[in-house]
């Protein structure tokens, strides 16, 4: 499979997913906490855990994301991650956050040795972030888990905090990154394109798309708060201007990332590999400005998310030019393999 005029490249990397775990949040942009789930893991889906990781290890894959509806609901959370500790180079822990509030279970989790620790925060405040997530007291619980795992980090772990471009939130983000560098001591947010399935884009359109002069918007606001690193996936930088990217690249702190990447799921897993579950909509696509772009002969974007064309329909977007990109210099983050 294709994504612009590059074929995906293999990723050392692979992913463990605990769905079948209830969600105490419903996002505005999943609705898991909808789904009549258990609070913990059945004994086949245990099993199938296993049989993942197991298949993940004898495939000589040694960076893992364990992710999920909310992975720290399964009881047996922290052995897993004991377990797996010695047999992956690289550990990414993806959870909504909420049960870090209990000091005692982020003391535990830090302990057991994931290298990155990825909570969301969706606002600056709760009307914000517990409207996104539908679930009163949420940013509560996770601003204390976030001050729970900061304490407890060791030098070689690292916390990252993620959002995304709603527009349930849109323009709450500048204040967000604010409290996130003032109140929190977090410098660096990465800031993600919601993406939705085939079957669930109609909602998308209707409740909580962001149309591109929004998000242009919100990023140059955005750059506008001092001493916060923005990691911004998806987000096209056909959508500024010539000024504004050298703006953007004067200030510093600033990256894009626009490849598109694979990773790799167990053998029983029922999705296999990513590359078999991006639906139409949430692939890559190149937009008839693509074709005067410097950036996709470089590696450095495959194309525009197929829902977020379709949102934008009328929406001009402007072709990078070659001079403009050697400018850039780490504005753009380029295809990344690991070895």
């Amino acid at each position: 499979m294709s994504r612009g005029r590059h074929s995906a490249p293999t990723y050392r990397f692979g992913c463990v997913l605990l769905h079948d775990l209830r969600c105490s949040n419903s996002c505005v942009f999943c609705r898991a906490g909808d789904e009549p789930l258990p609070d913990d893991l059945p004994p086949a889906a245990e099993r199938r855990l296993h049989r993942d990781t197991a298949s993940l290890i004898s495939r000589g894959i040694r960076r893992i994301d364990v992710s999920g509806n909310e992975p720290l609901r399964y009881s047996k959370i922290v052995s897993y991650l004991r377990w797996i500790r010695p047999r992956f180079r690289e550990i990414k822990l993806l959870d909504p956050g909420n049960l870090l509030e209990e000091e005692a279970l982020a003391r535990e989790v830090v302990e057991a040795g994931p290298d990155v620790i990825v909570l969301p925060l969706y606002g600056s405040h709760p009307s914000v972030h517990d409207a996104c997530v539908r679930n009163d007291g949420a940013f509560r619980a996770v601003t204390r888990g976030i001050r729970h795992v900061l304490d407890r980090l060791g030098p070689r772990q690292r916390l990252d905090v993620s959002t995304l471009f709603l527009a349930q939130n849109r323009d709450d983000l500048p204040a967000l990154a604010r409290h996130l560098s003032e109140d929190l001591g977090v410098t660096s947010l990465a800031v993600n394109m919601p993406m939705a399935t085939e079957e669930g884009v109609g909602r998308f359109f209707d409740e909580f798309a962001v149309s591109f002069p929004d998000l242009r918007r919100v990023v140059l606001e955005m750059a506008g708060v001092p001493r916060v690193r923005y990691h911004l996936r998806y987000v096209p930088p056909c959508l500024f201007s010539s000024r504004e990217l050298r703006r953007l690249r004067e200030r510093g702190g600033v990256d894009f990332f626009n490849a598109h990447f694979t990773y790799r799921l167990g053998d029983d897993s029922a999705h296999g590999d990513r590359l078999a579950y991006v639906d139409r909509y949430r692939e890559q696509v190149p937009a008839e400005a693509c074709s005067a772009c410097a950036l996709p002969s470089t590696g450095a974007c495959d194309g525009i998310l197929r829902m977020y064309l379709e949102a934008n329909r009328d929406h001009p977007l402007r072709p990078v030019t070659a001079s403009e990109r050697s400018d850039l210099g780490d504005l753009l983050v380029y295809r990344r393999v690991n070895p």
